[in-house]
C-alpha cells in the first residue's frame, strides 16, 4: 500500500552523489561560506527553511548515559547525538563534534541559510542540485534517515515540517547515514581510522588550506569529550539498554562492571535472551575495561574489552558455538591456555558478536536478538503458532528478517498503520509497505519505512536467493527462505496467519511488478 502518511520534501530530483556535504572551512576559519542570494538557489531552498527562536542550551531532555554533562557538548543536544548513534551505529561523540565543527552547535547566524557551495543546516549537508557538492539531502535515504531513530520529546529548535534540513535532529540523522556512506556502508562506533575517512570523506578532504586538519580536529575533540565522559562513570558511545536479570535467569552484570560501551550492550542482550531460553544464570564478569583496569588484570594491549567489543560471561563456558551462533555470538577462543606464568586461561566464557551479525535490538517492543528456531536445511518453515522458523544454513540477515517478522506477525492491518514510527520498532498495526520495511529494517538492510513505489527500486533487480520483494504503487510483499510474508492468504494456504504476516503459497504475480532482492541475498 503507497504510504499515506509520508511528506515528501519537494526538492528537484536528483541522481545518485558522492560529493562531500560541506565544503567550506568551518570553526576558526569562517565556519559558513558566503551567502547565496541567486533566485534559483532561494526557490530551491524555501523547502528547506523554517525560520524559528534560537534555543535555550539548559532546557534539556533526558540522558541515556553515554555523553557525560559538561564535557563541552550542549546537555540539550545529547539526547540527539546518543539517538543517532543507537539507530546508526556512529559514535555519538563523532556527530557531536562533526556538529560542532560545522555550525559550533548550531549557534552560527548562517547556519539557517545556504552558503556558497550549497550547503545548509546545523551539519552543512549539500543541499542544491547542481552545486558544487552535488546534493545529498536530495537522496530518500539521507533527507528521510530521521525515520530510523526516536524523535526526542523536545529539543533545541525543532523546524516542521520532517524532513527538515534545519532541524537539529533530522540533519544529525542525516549526518550520521552520510558518514557510514563514505566508508562503504560500515558501522563508526569507535574513534578509530575508520572513523577519520568518514570524515575525511564528509568533508571531501582530510585537511586543506581553509579549514586546516579537518579530520584530524574533529577527531581528536571527539576522543577528548569521549575520554572525559568515561573518566566522569558515564559509558557507551552507543547507548542501549543493558538487562539485568538481578541474578536470575538471563544475564546479569557483575558489581562493579561496565557493559554499556560499543558492542558490549548488544552482548549483553543476545546472552540475556540465551540464557532465558536455555534457563541459565550468566553473570558478566568482565567488559569494558579502562587502560589501566586492562594493565591491572594482565589484559593484552589489543584486548577487545578496550574498545567495548567482548565480554566474558561465567555460564557460557559449556555451551556449544553452535548455540552461540544461534543468537549471534562467537567464541573466538575455544578452550584454555597455559599461560608464561605457569597459570591456566580458560577463555570459554570470553564472547564477541558474531561475524556478520546484524543488531536485532529494537527500538521499541519485541526480544532483542530472542530465541529464534531454526529448521534443518535452506527453507523457512512456518509454525503451529504462525511464527516462523528460520533455516539453520541461511545467512544471518536472512534469520534477522525473519525474527524481525515474527515480531509483528498478526499485527492487524491497517491502511499506513506502521508509518511514523521508527521502522524497528514495534507498532500497534501494519500495511504492506510498512511490514516489509519492519522486516528489512531488522537486518539493517533499510533504515526508513518505505511506500511501496520506493519499494519499487529497492536493492538489485530480479529474484533473489534468499529475498525477493515484489512490489507496485499499489501493494508490495516478499517471500524470505521460500515463505511469503504478506498481508492476506490465498486458496491452499496452510499457514494459520490470516493477515499480516507468514504465509505458505505463492501468491499470483501481477503485470506490473517491480521484482528486487537485498543485494548478496
Amino acid at each position: 500500500m503507497a504510504n499515506p502518511l509520508l511528506t515528501r520534501v519537494a526538492l528537484a530530483a536528483a541522481p545518485s552523489v558522492t560529493g562531500s556535504p560541506s565544503a567550506t572551512a568551518r570553526k576558526g576559519a569562517g565556519r559558513l561560506g558566503g551567502l547565496i542570494a541567486a533566485p534559483l538557489i532561494l526557490v530551491v531552498c524555501a523547502v528547506l527553511v523554517v525560520f524559528g527562536a534560537r534555543y535555550n542550551q539548559e532546557a534539556a531532555p533526558p540522558s541515556s548515559g553515554a555523553i557525560a554533562p559538561g564535557v563541552g557538548i550542549p546537555a540539550a543536544l545529547i539526547p540527539i547525538y546518543e539517538e543517532a548513534a543507537r539507530a546508526e551505529h556512529v559514535n555519538a561523540f563523532l556527530l557531536a563534534s562533526v556538529h560542532d565543527q560545522e555550525t559550533g552547535f548550531s549557534t552560527d547566524a548562517s547556519t539557517y541559510a545556504v552558503n556558497g557551495s550549497g550547503c545548509a543546516g546545523p551539519m552543512q549537508i549539500s543541499a542544491v542540485p547542481g552545486s558544487p557538492c552535488g546534493c545529498l539531502w536530495c537522496e530518500a535515504s539521507v533527507r528521510n534517515a530521521y525515520r530510523a531513530g526516536v524523535r526526542p520529546a523536545s529539543y533545541p529548535d525543532e523546524r516542521r515540517p520532517h524532513p527538515s534540513i534545519y532541524d537539529n535532529f533530522d540533519a544529525v540523522m542525516a549526518a550520521a547515514v552520510i558518514l557510514k556512506g563514505k566508508v562503504g556502508g560500515k558501522e563508526i562506533p569507535n574513534l578509530d581510522d575508520t572513523a577519520h575517512a568518514a570524515l575525511c570523506g564528509y568533508y571531501g578532504a582530510c585537511s586543506d588550506g581553509i579549514a586546516g586538519n579537518y579530520a584530524d580536529d574533529v577527531l581528536n575533540r571527539a576522543k577528548q569529550w569521549q575520554d572525559a565522559s568515561a573518566r566522569a562513570g558515564f559509558g557507551s558511545a552507543l547507548g542501549g539498554t543493558v538487562p539485568d536479570a538481578q541474578g536470575g535467569i538471563g544475564f546479569t552484570a557483575a558489581p562493579g562492571t561496565d557493559f554499556t560501551y560499543n558492542e558490549e550492550p548488544e552482548i549483553a542482550r543476545r546472552a540475556d535472551a540465551m540464557g532465558r531460553a536455555l534457563n541459565l544464570h550468566l553473570t558478566g564478569l568482565s567488559g569494558h575495561r579502562t587502560p589501566e583496569h586492562n594493565a591491572a588484570v594482565g589484559g593484552s594491549t589489543t584486548s577487545q574489552h578496550l574498545t567495548g567489543d567482548a565480554a566474558d560471561i561465567d555460564g557460557t563456558q559449556e555451551i556449544p558455538e553452535a548455540t552461540l551462533l544461534q543468537y549471534g555470538l562467537h567464541r573466538p577462543i575455544p578452550g584454555t591456555w597455559l599461560g608464561t606464568d605457569g597459570a591456566i586461561h580458560d577463555e570459554r566464557d570470553h564472547l564477541v558478536l558474531a561475524p556478520g551479525t546484524v543488531h536485532l535490538a529494537p527500538a521499541g517492543g519485541g526480544t532483542p536478538g530472542g530465541p529464534l528456531q531454526l529448521a534443518s536445511g535452506e527453507r523457512a518453515r512456518i509454525l503451529p503458532n504462525g511464527l516462523a522458523a528460520a533455516p539453520a544454513d541461511a545467512p544471518q540477515a536472512v534469520k534477522a528478517i525473519i525474527a524481525a517478522g515474527n515480531q509483528i506477525n498478526g499485527k492487524p492491518y491497517t491502511y499506513g498503520g506502521g508509518h511514523g514510527i521508527a521502522p524497528t520498532a514495534v507498532g500497534a498495526s501494519y500495511d504492506c509497505s510498512a511490514g516489509v520495511s519492519h522486516l528489512l529494517a531488522g537486518a539493517g538492510l533499510l533504515h526508513v519505512t518505505e511506500d511501496s513505489s520506493a519499494l519499487m527500486s529497492f536493492g538489485k533487480p530480479g529474484v533473489g536467493r534468499w529475498v525477493t520483494i515484489y512490489s507496485d504503487p499499489g501493494h508490495v510483499y516478499m517471500y524470505v527462505a521460500g515463505i511469503r510474508w504478506d498481508t492476506s492468504g490465498f486458496a491452499g494456504d496452510t499457514s494459520p496467519n490470516a493477515g499480516n504476516g507468514w504465509h505458505s503459497n505463492v501468491r499470483p504475480r501481477r503485470p506490473g511488478d517491480a521484482v528486487r532482492h537485498p543485494e548478496g541475498l
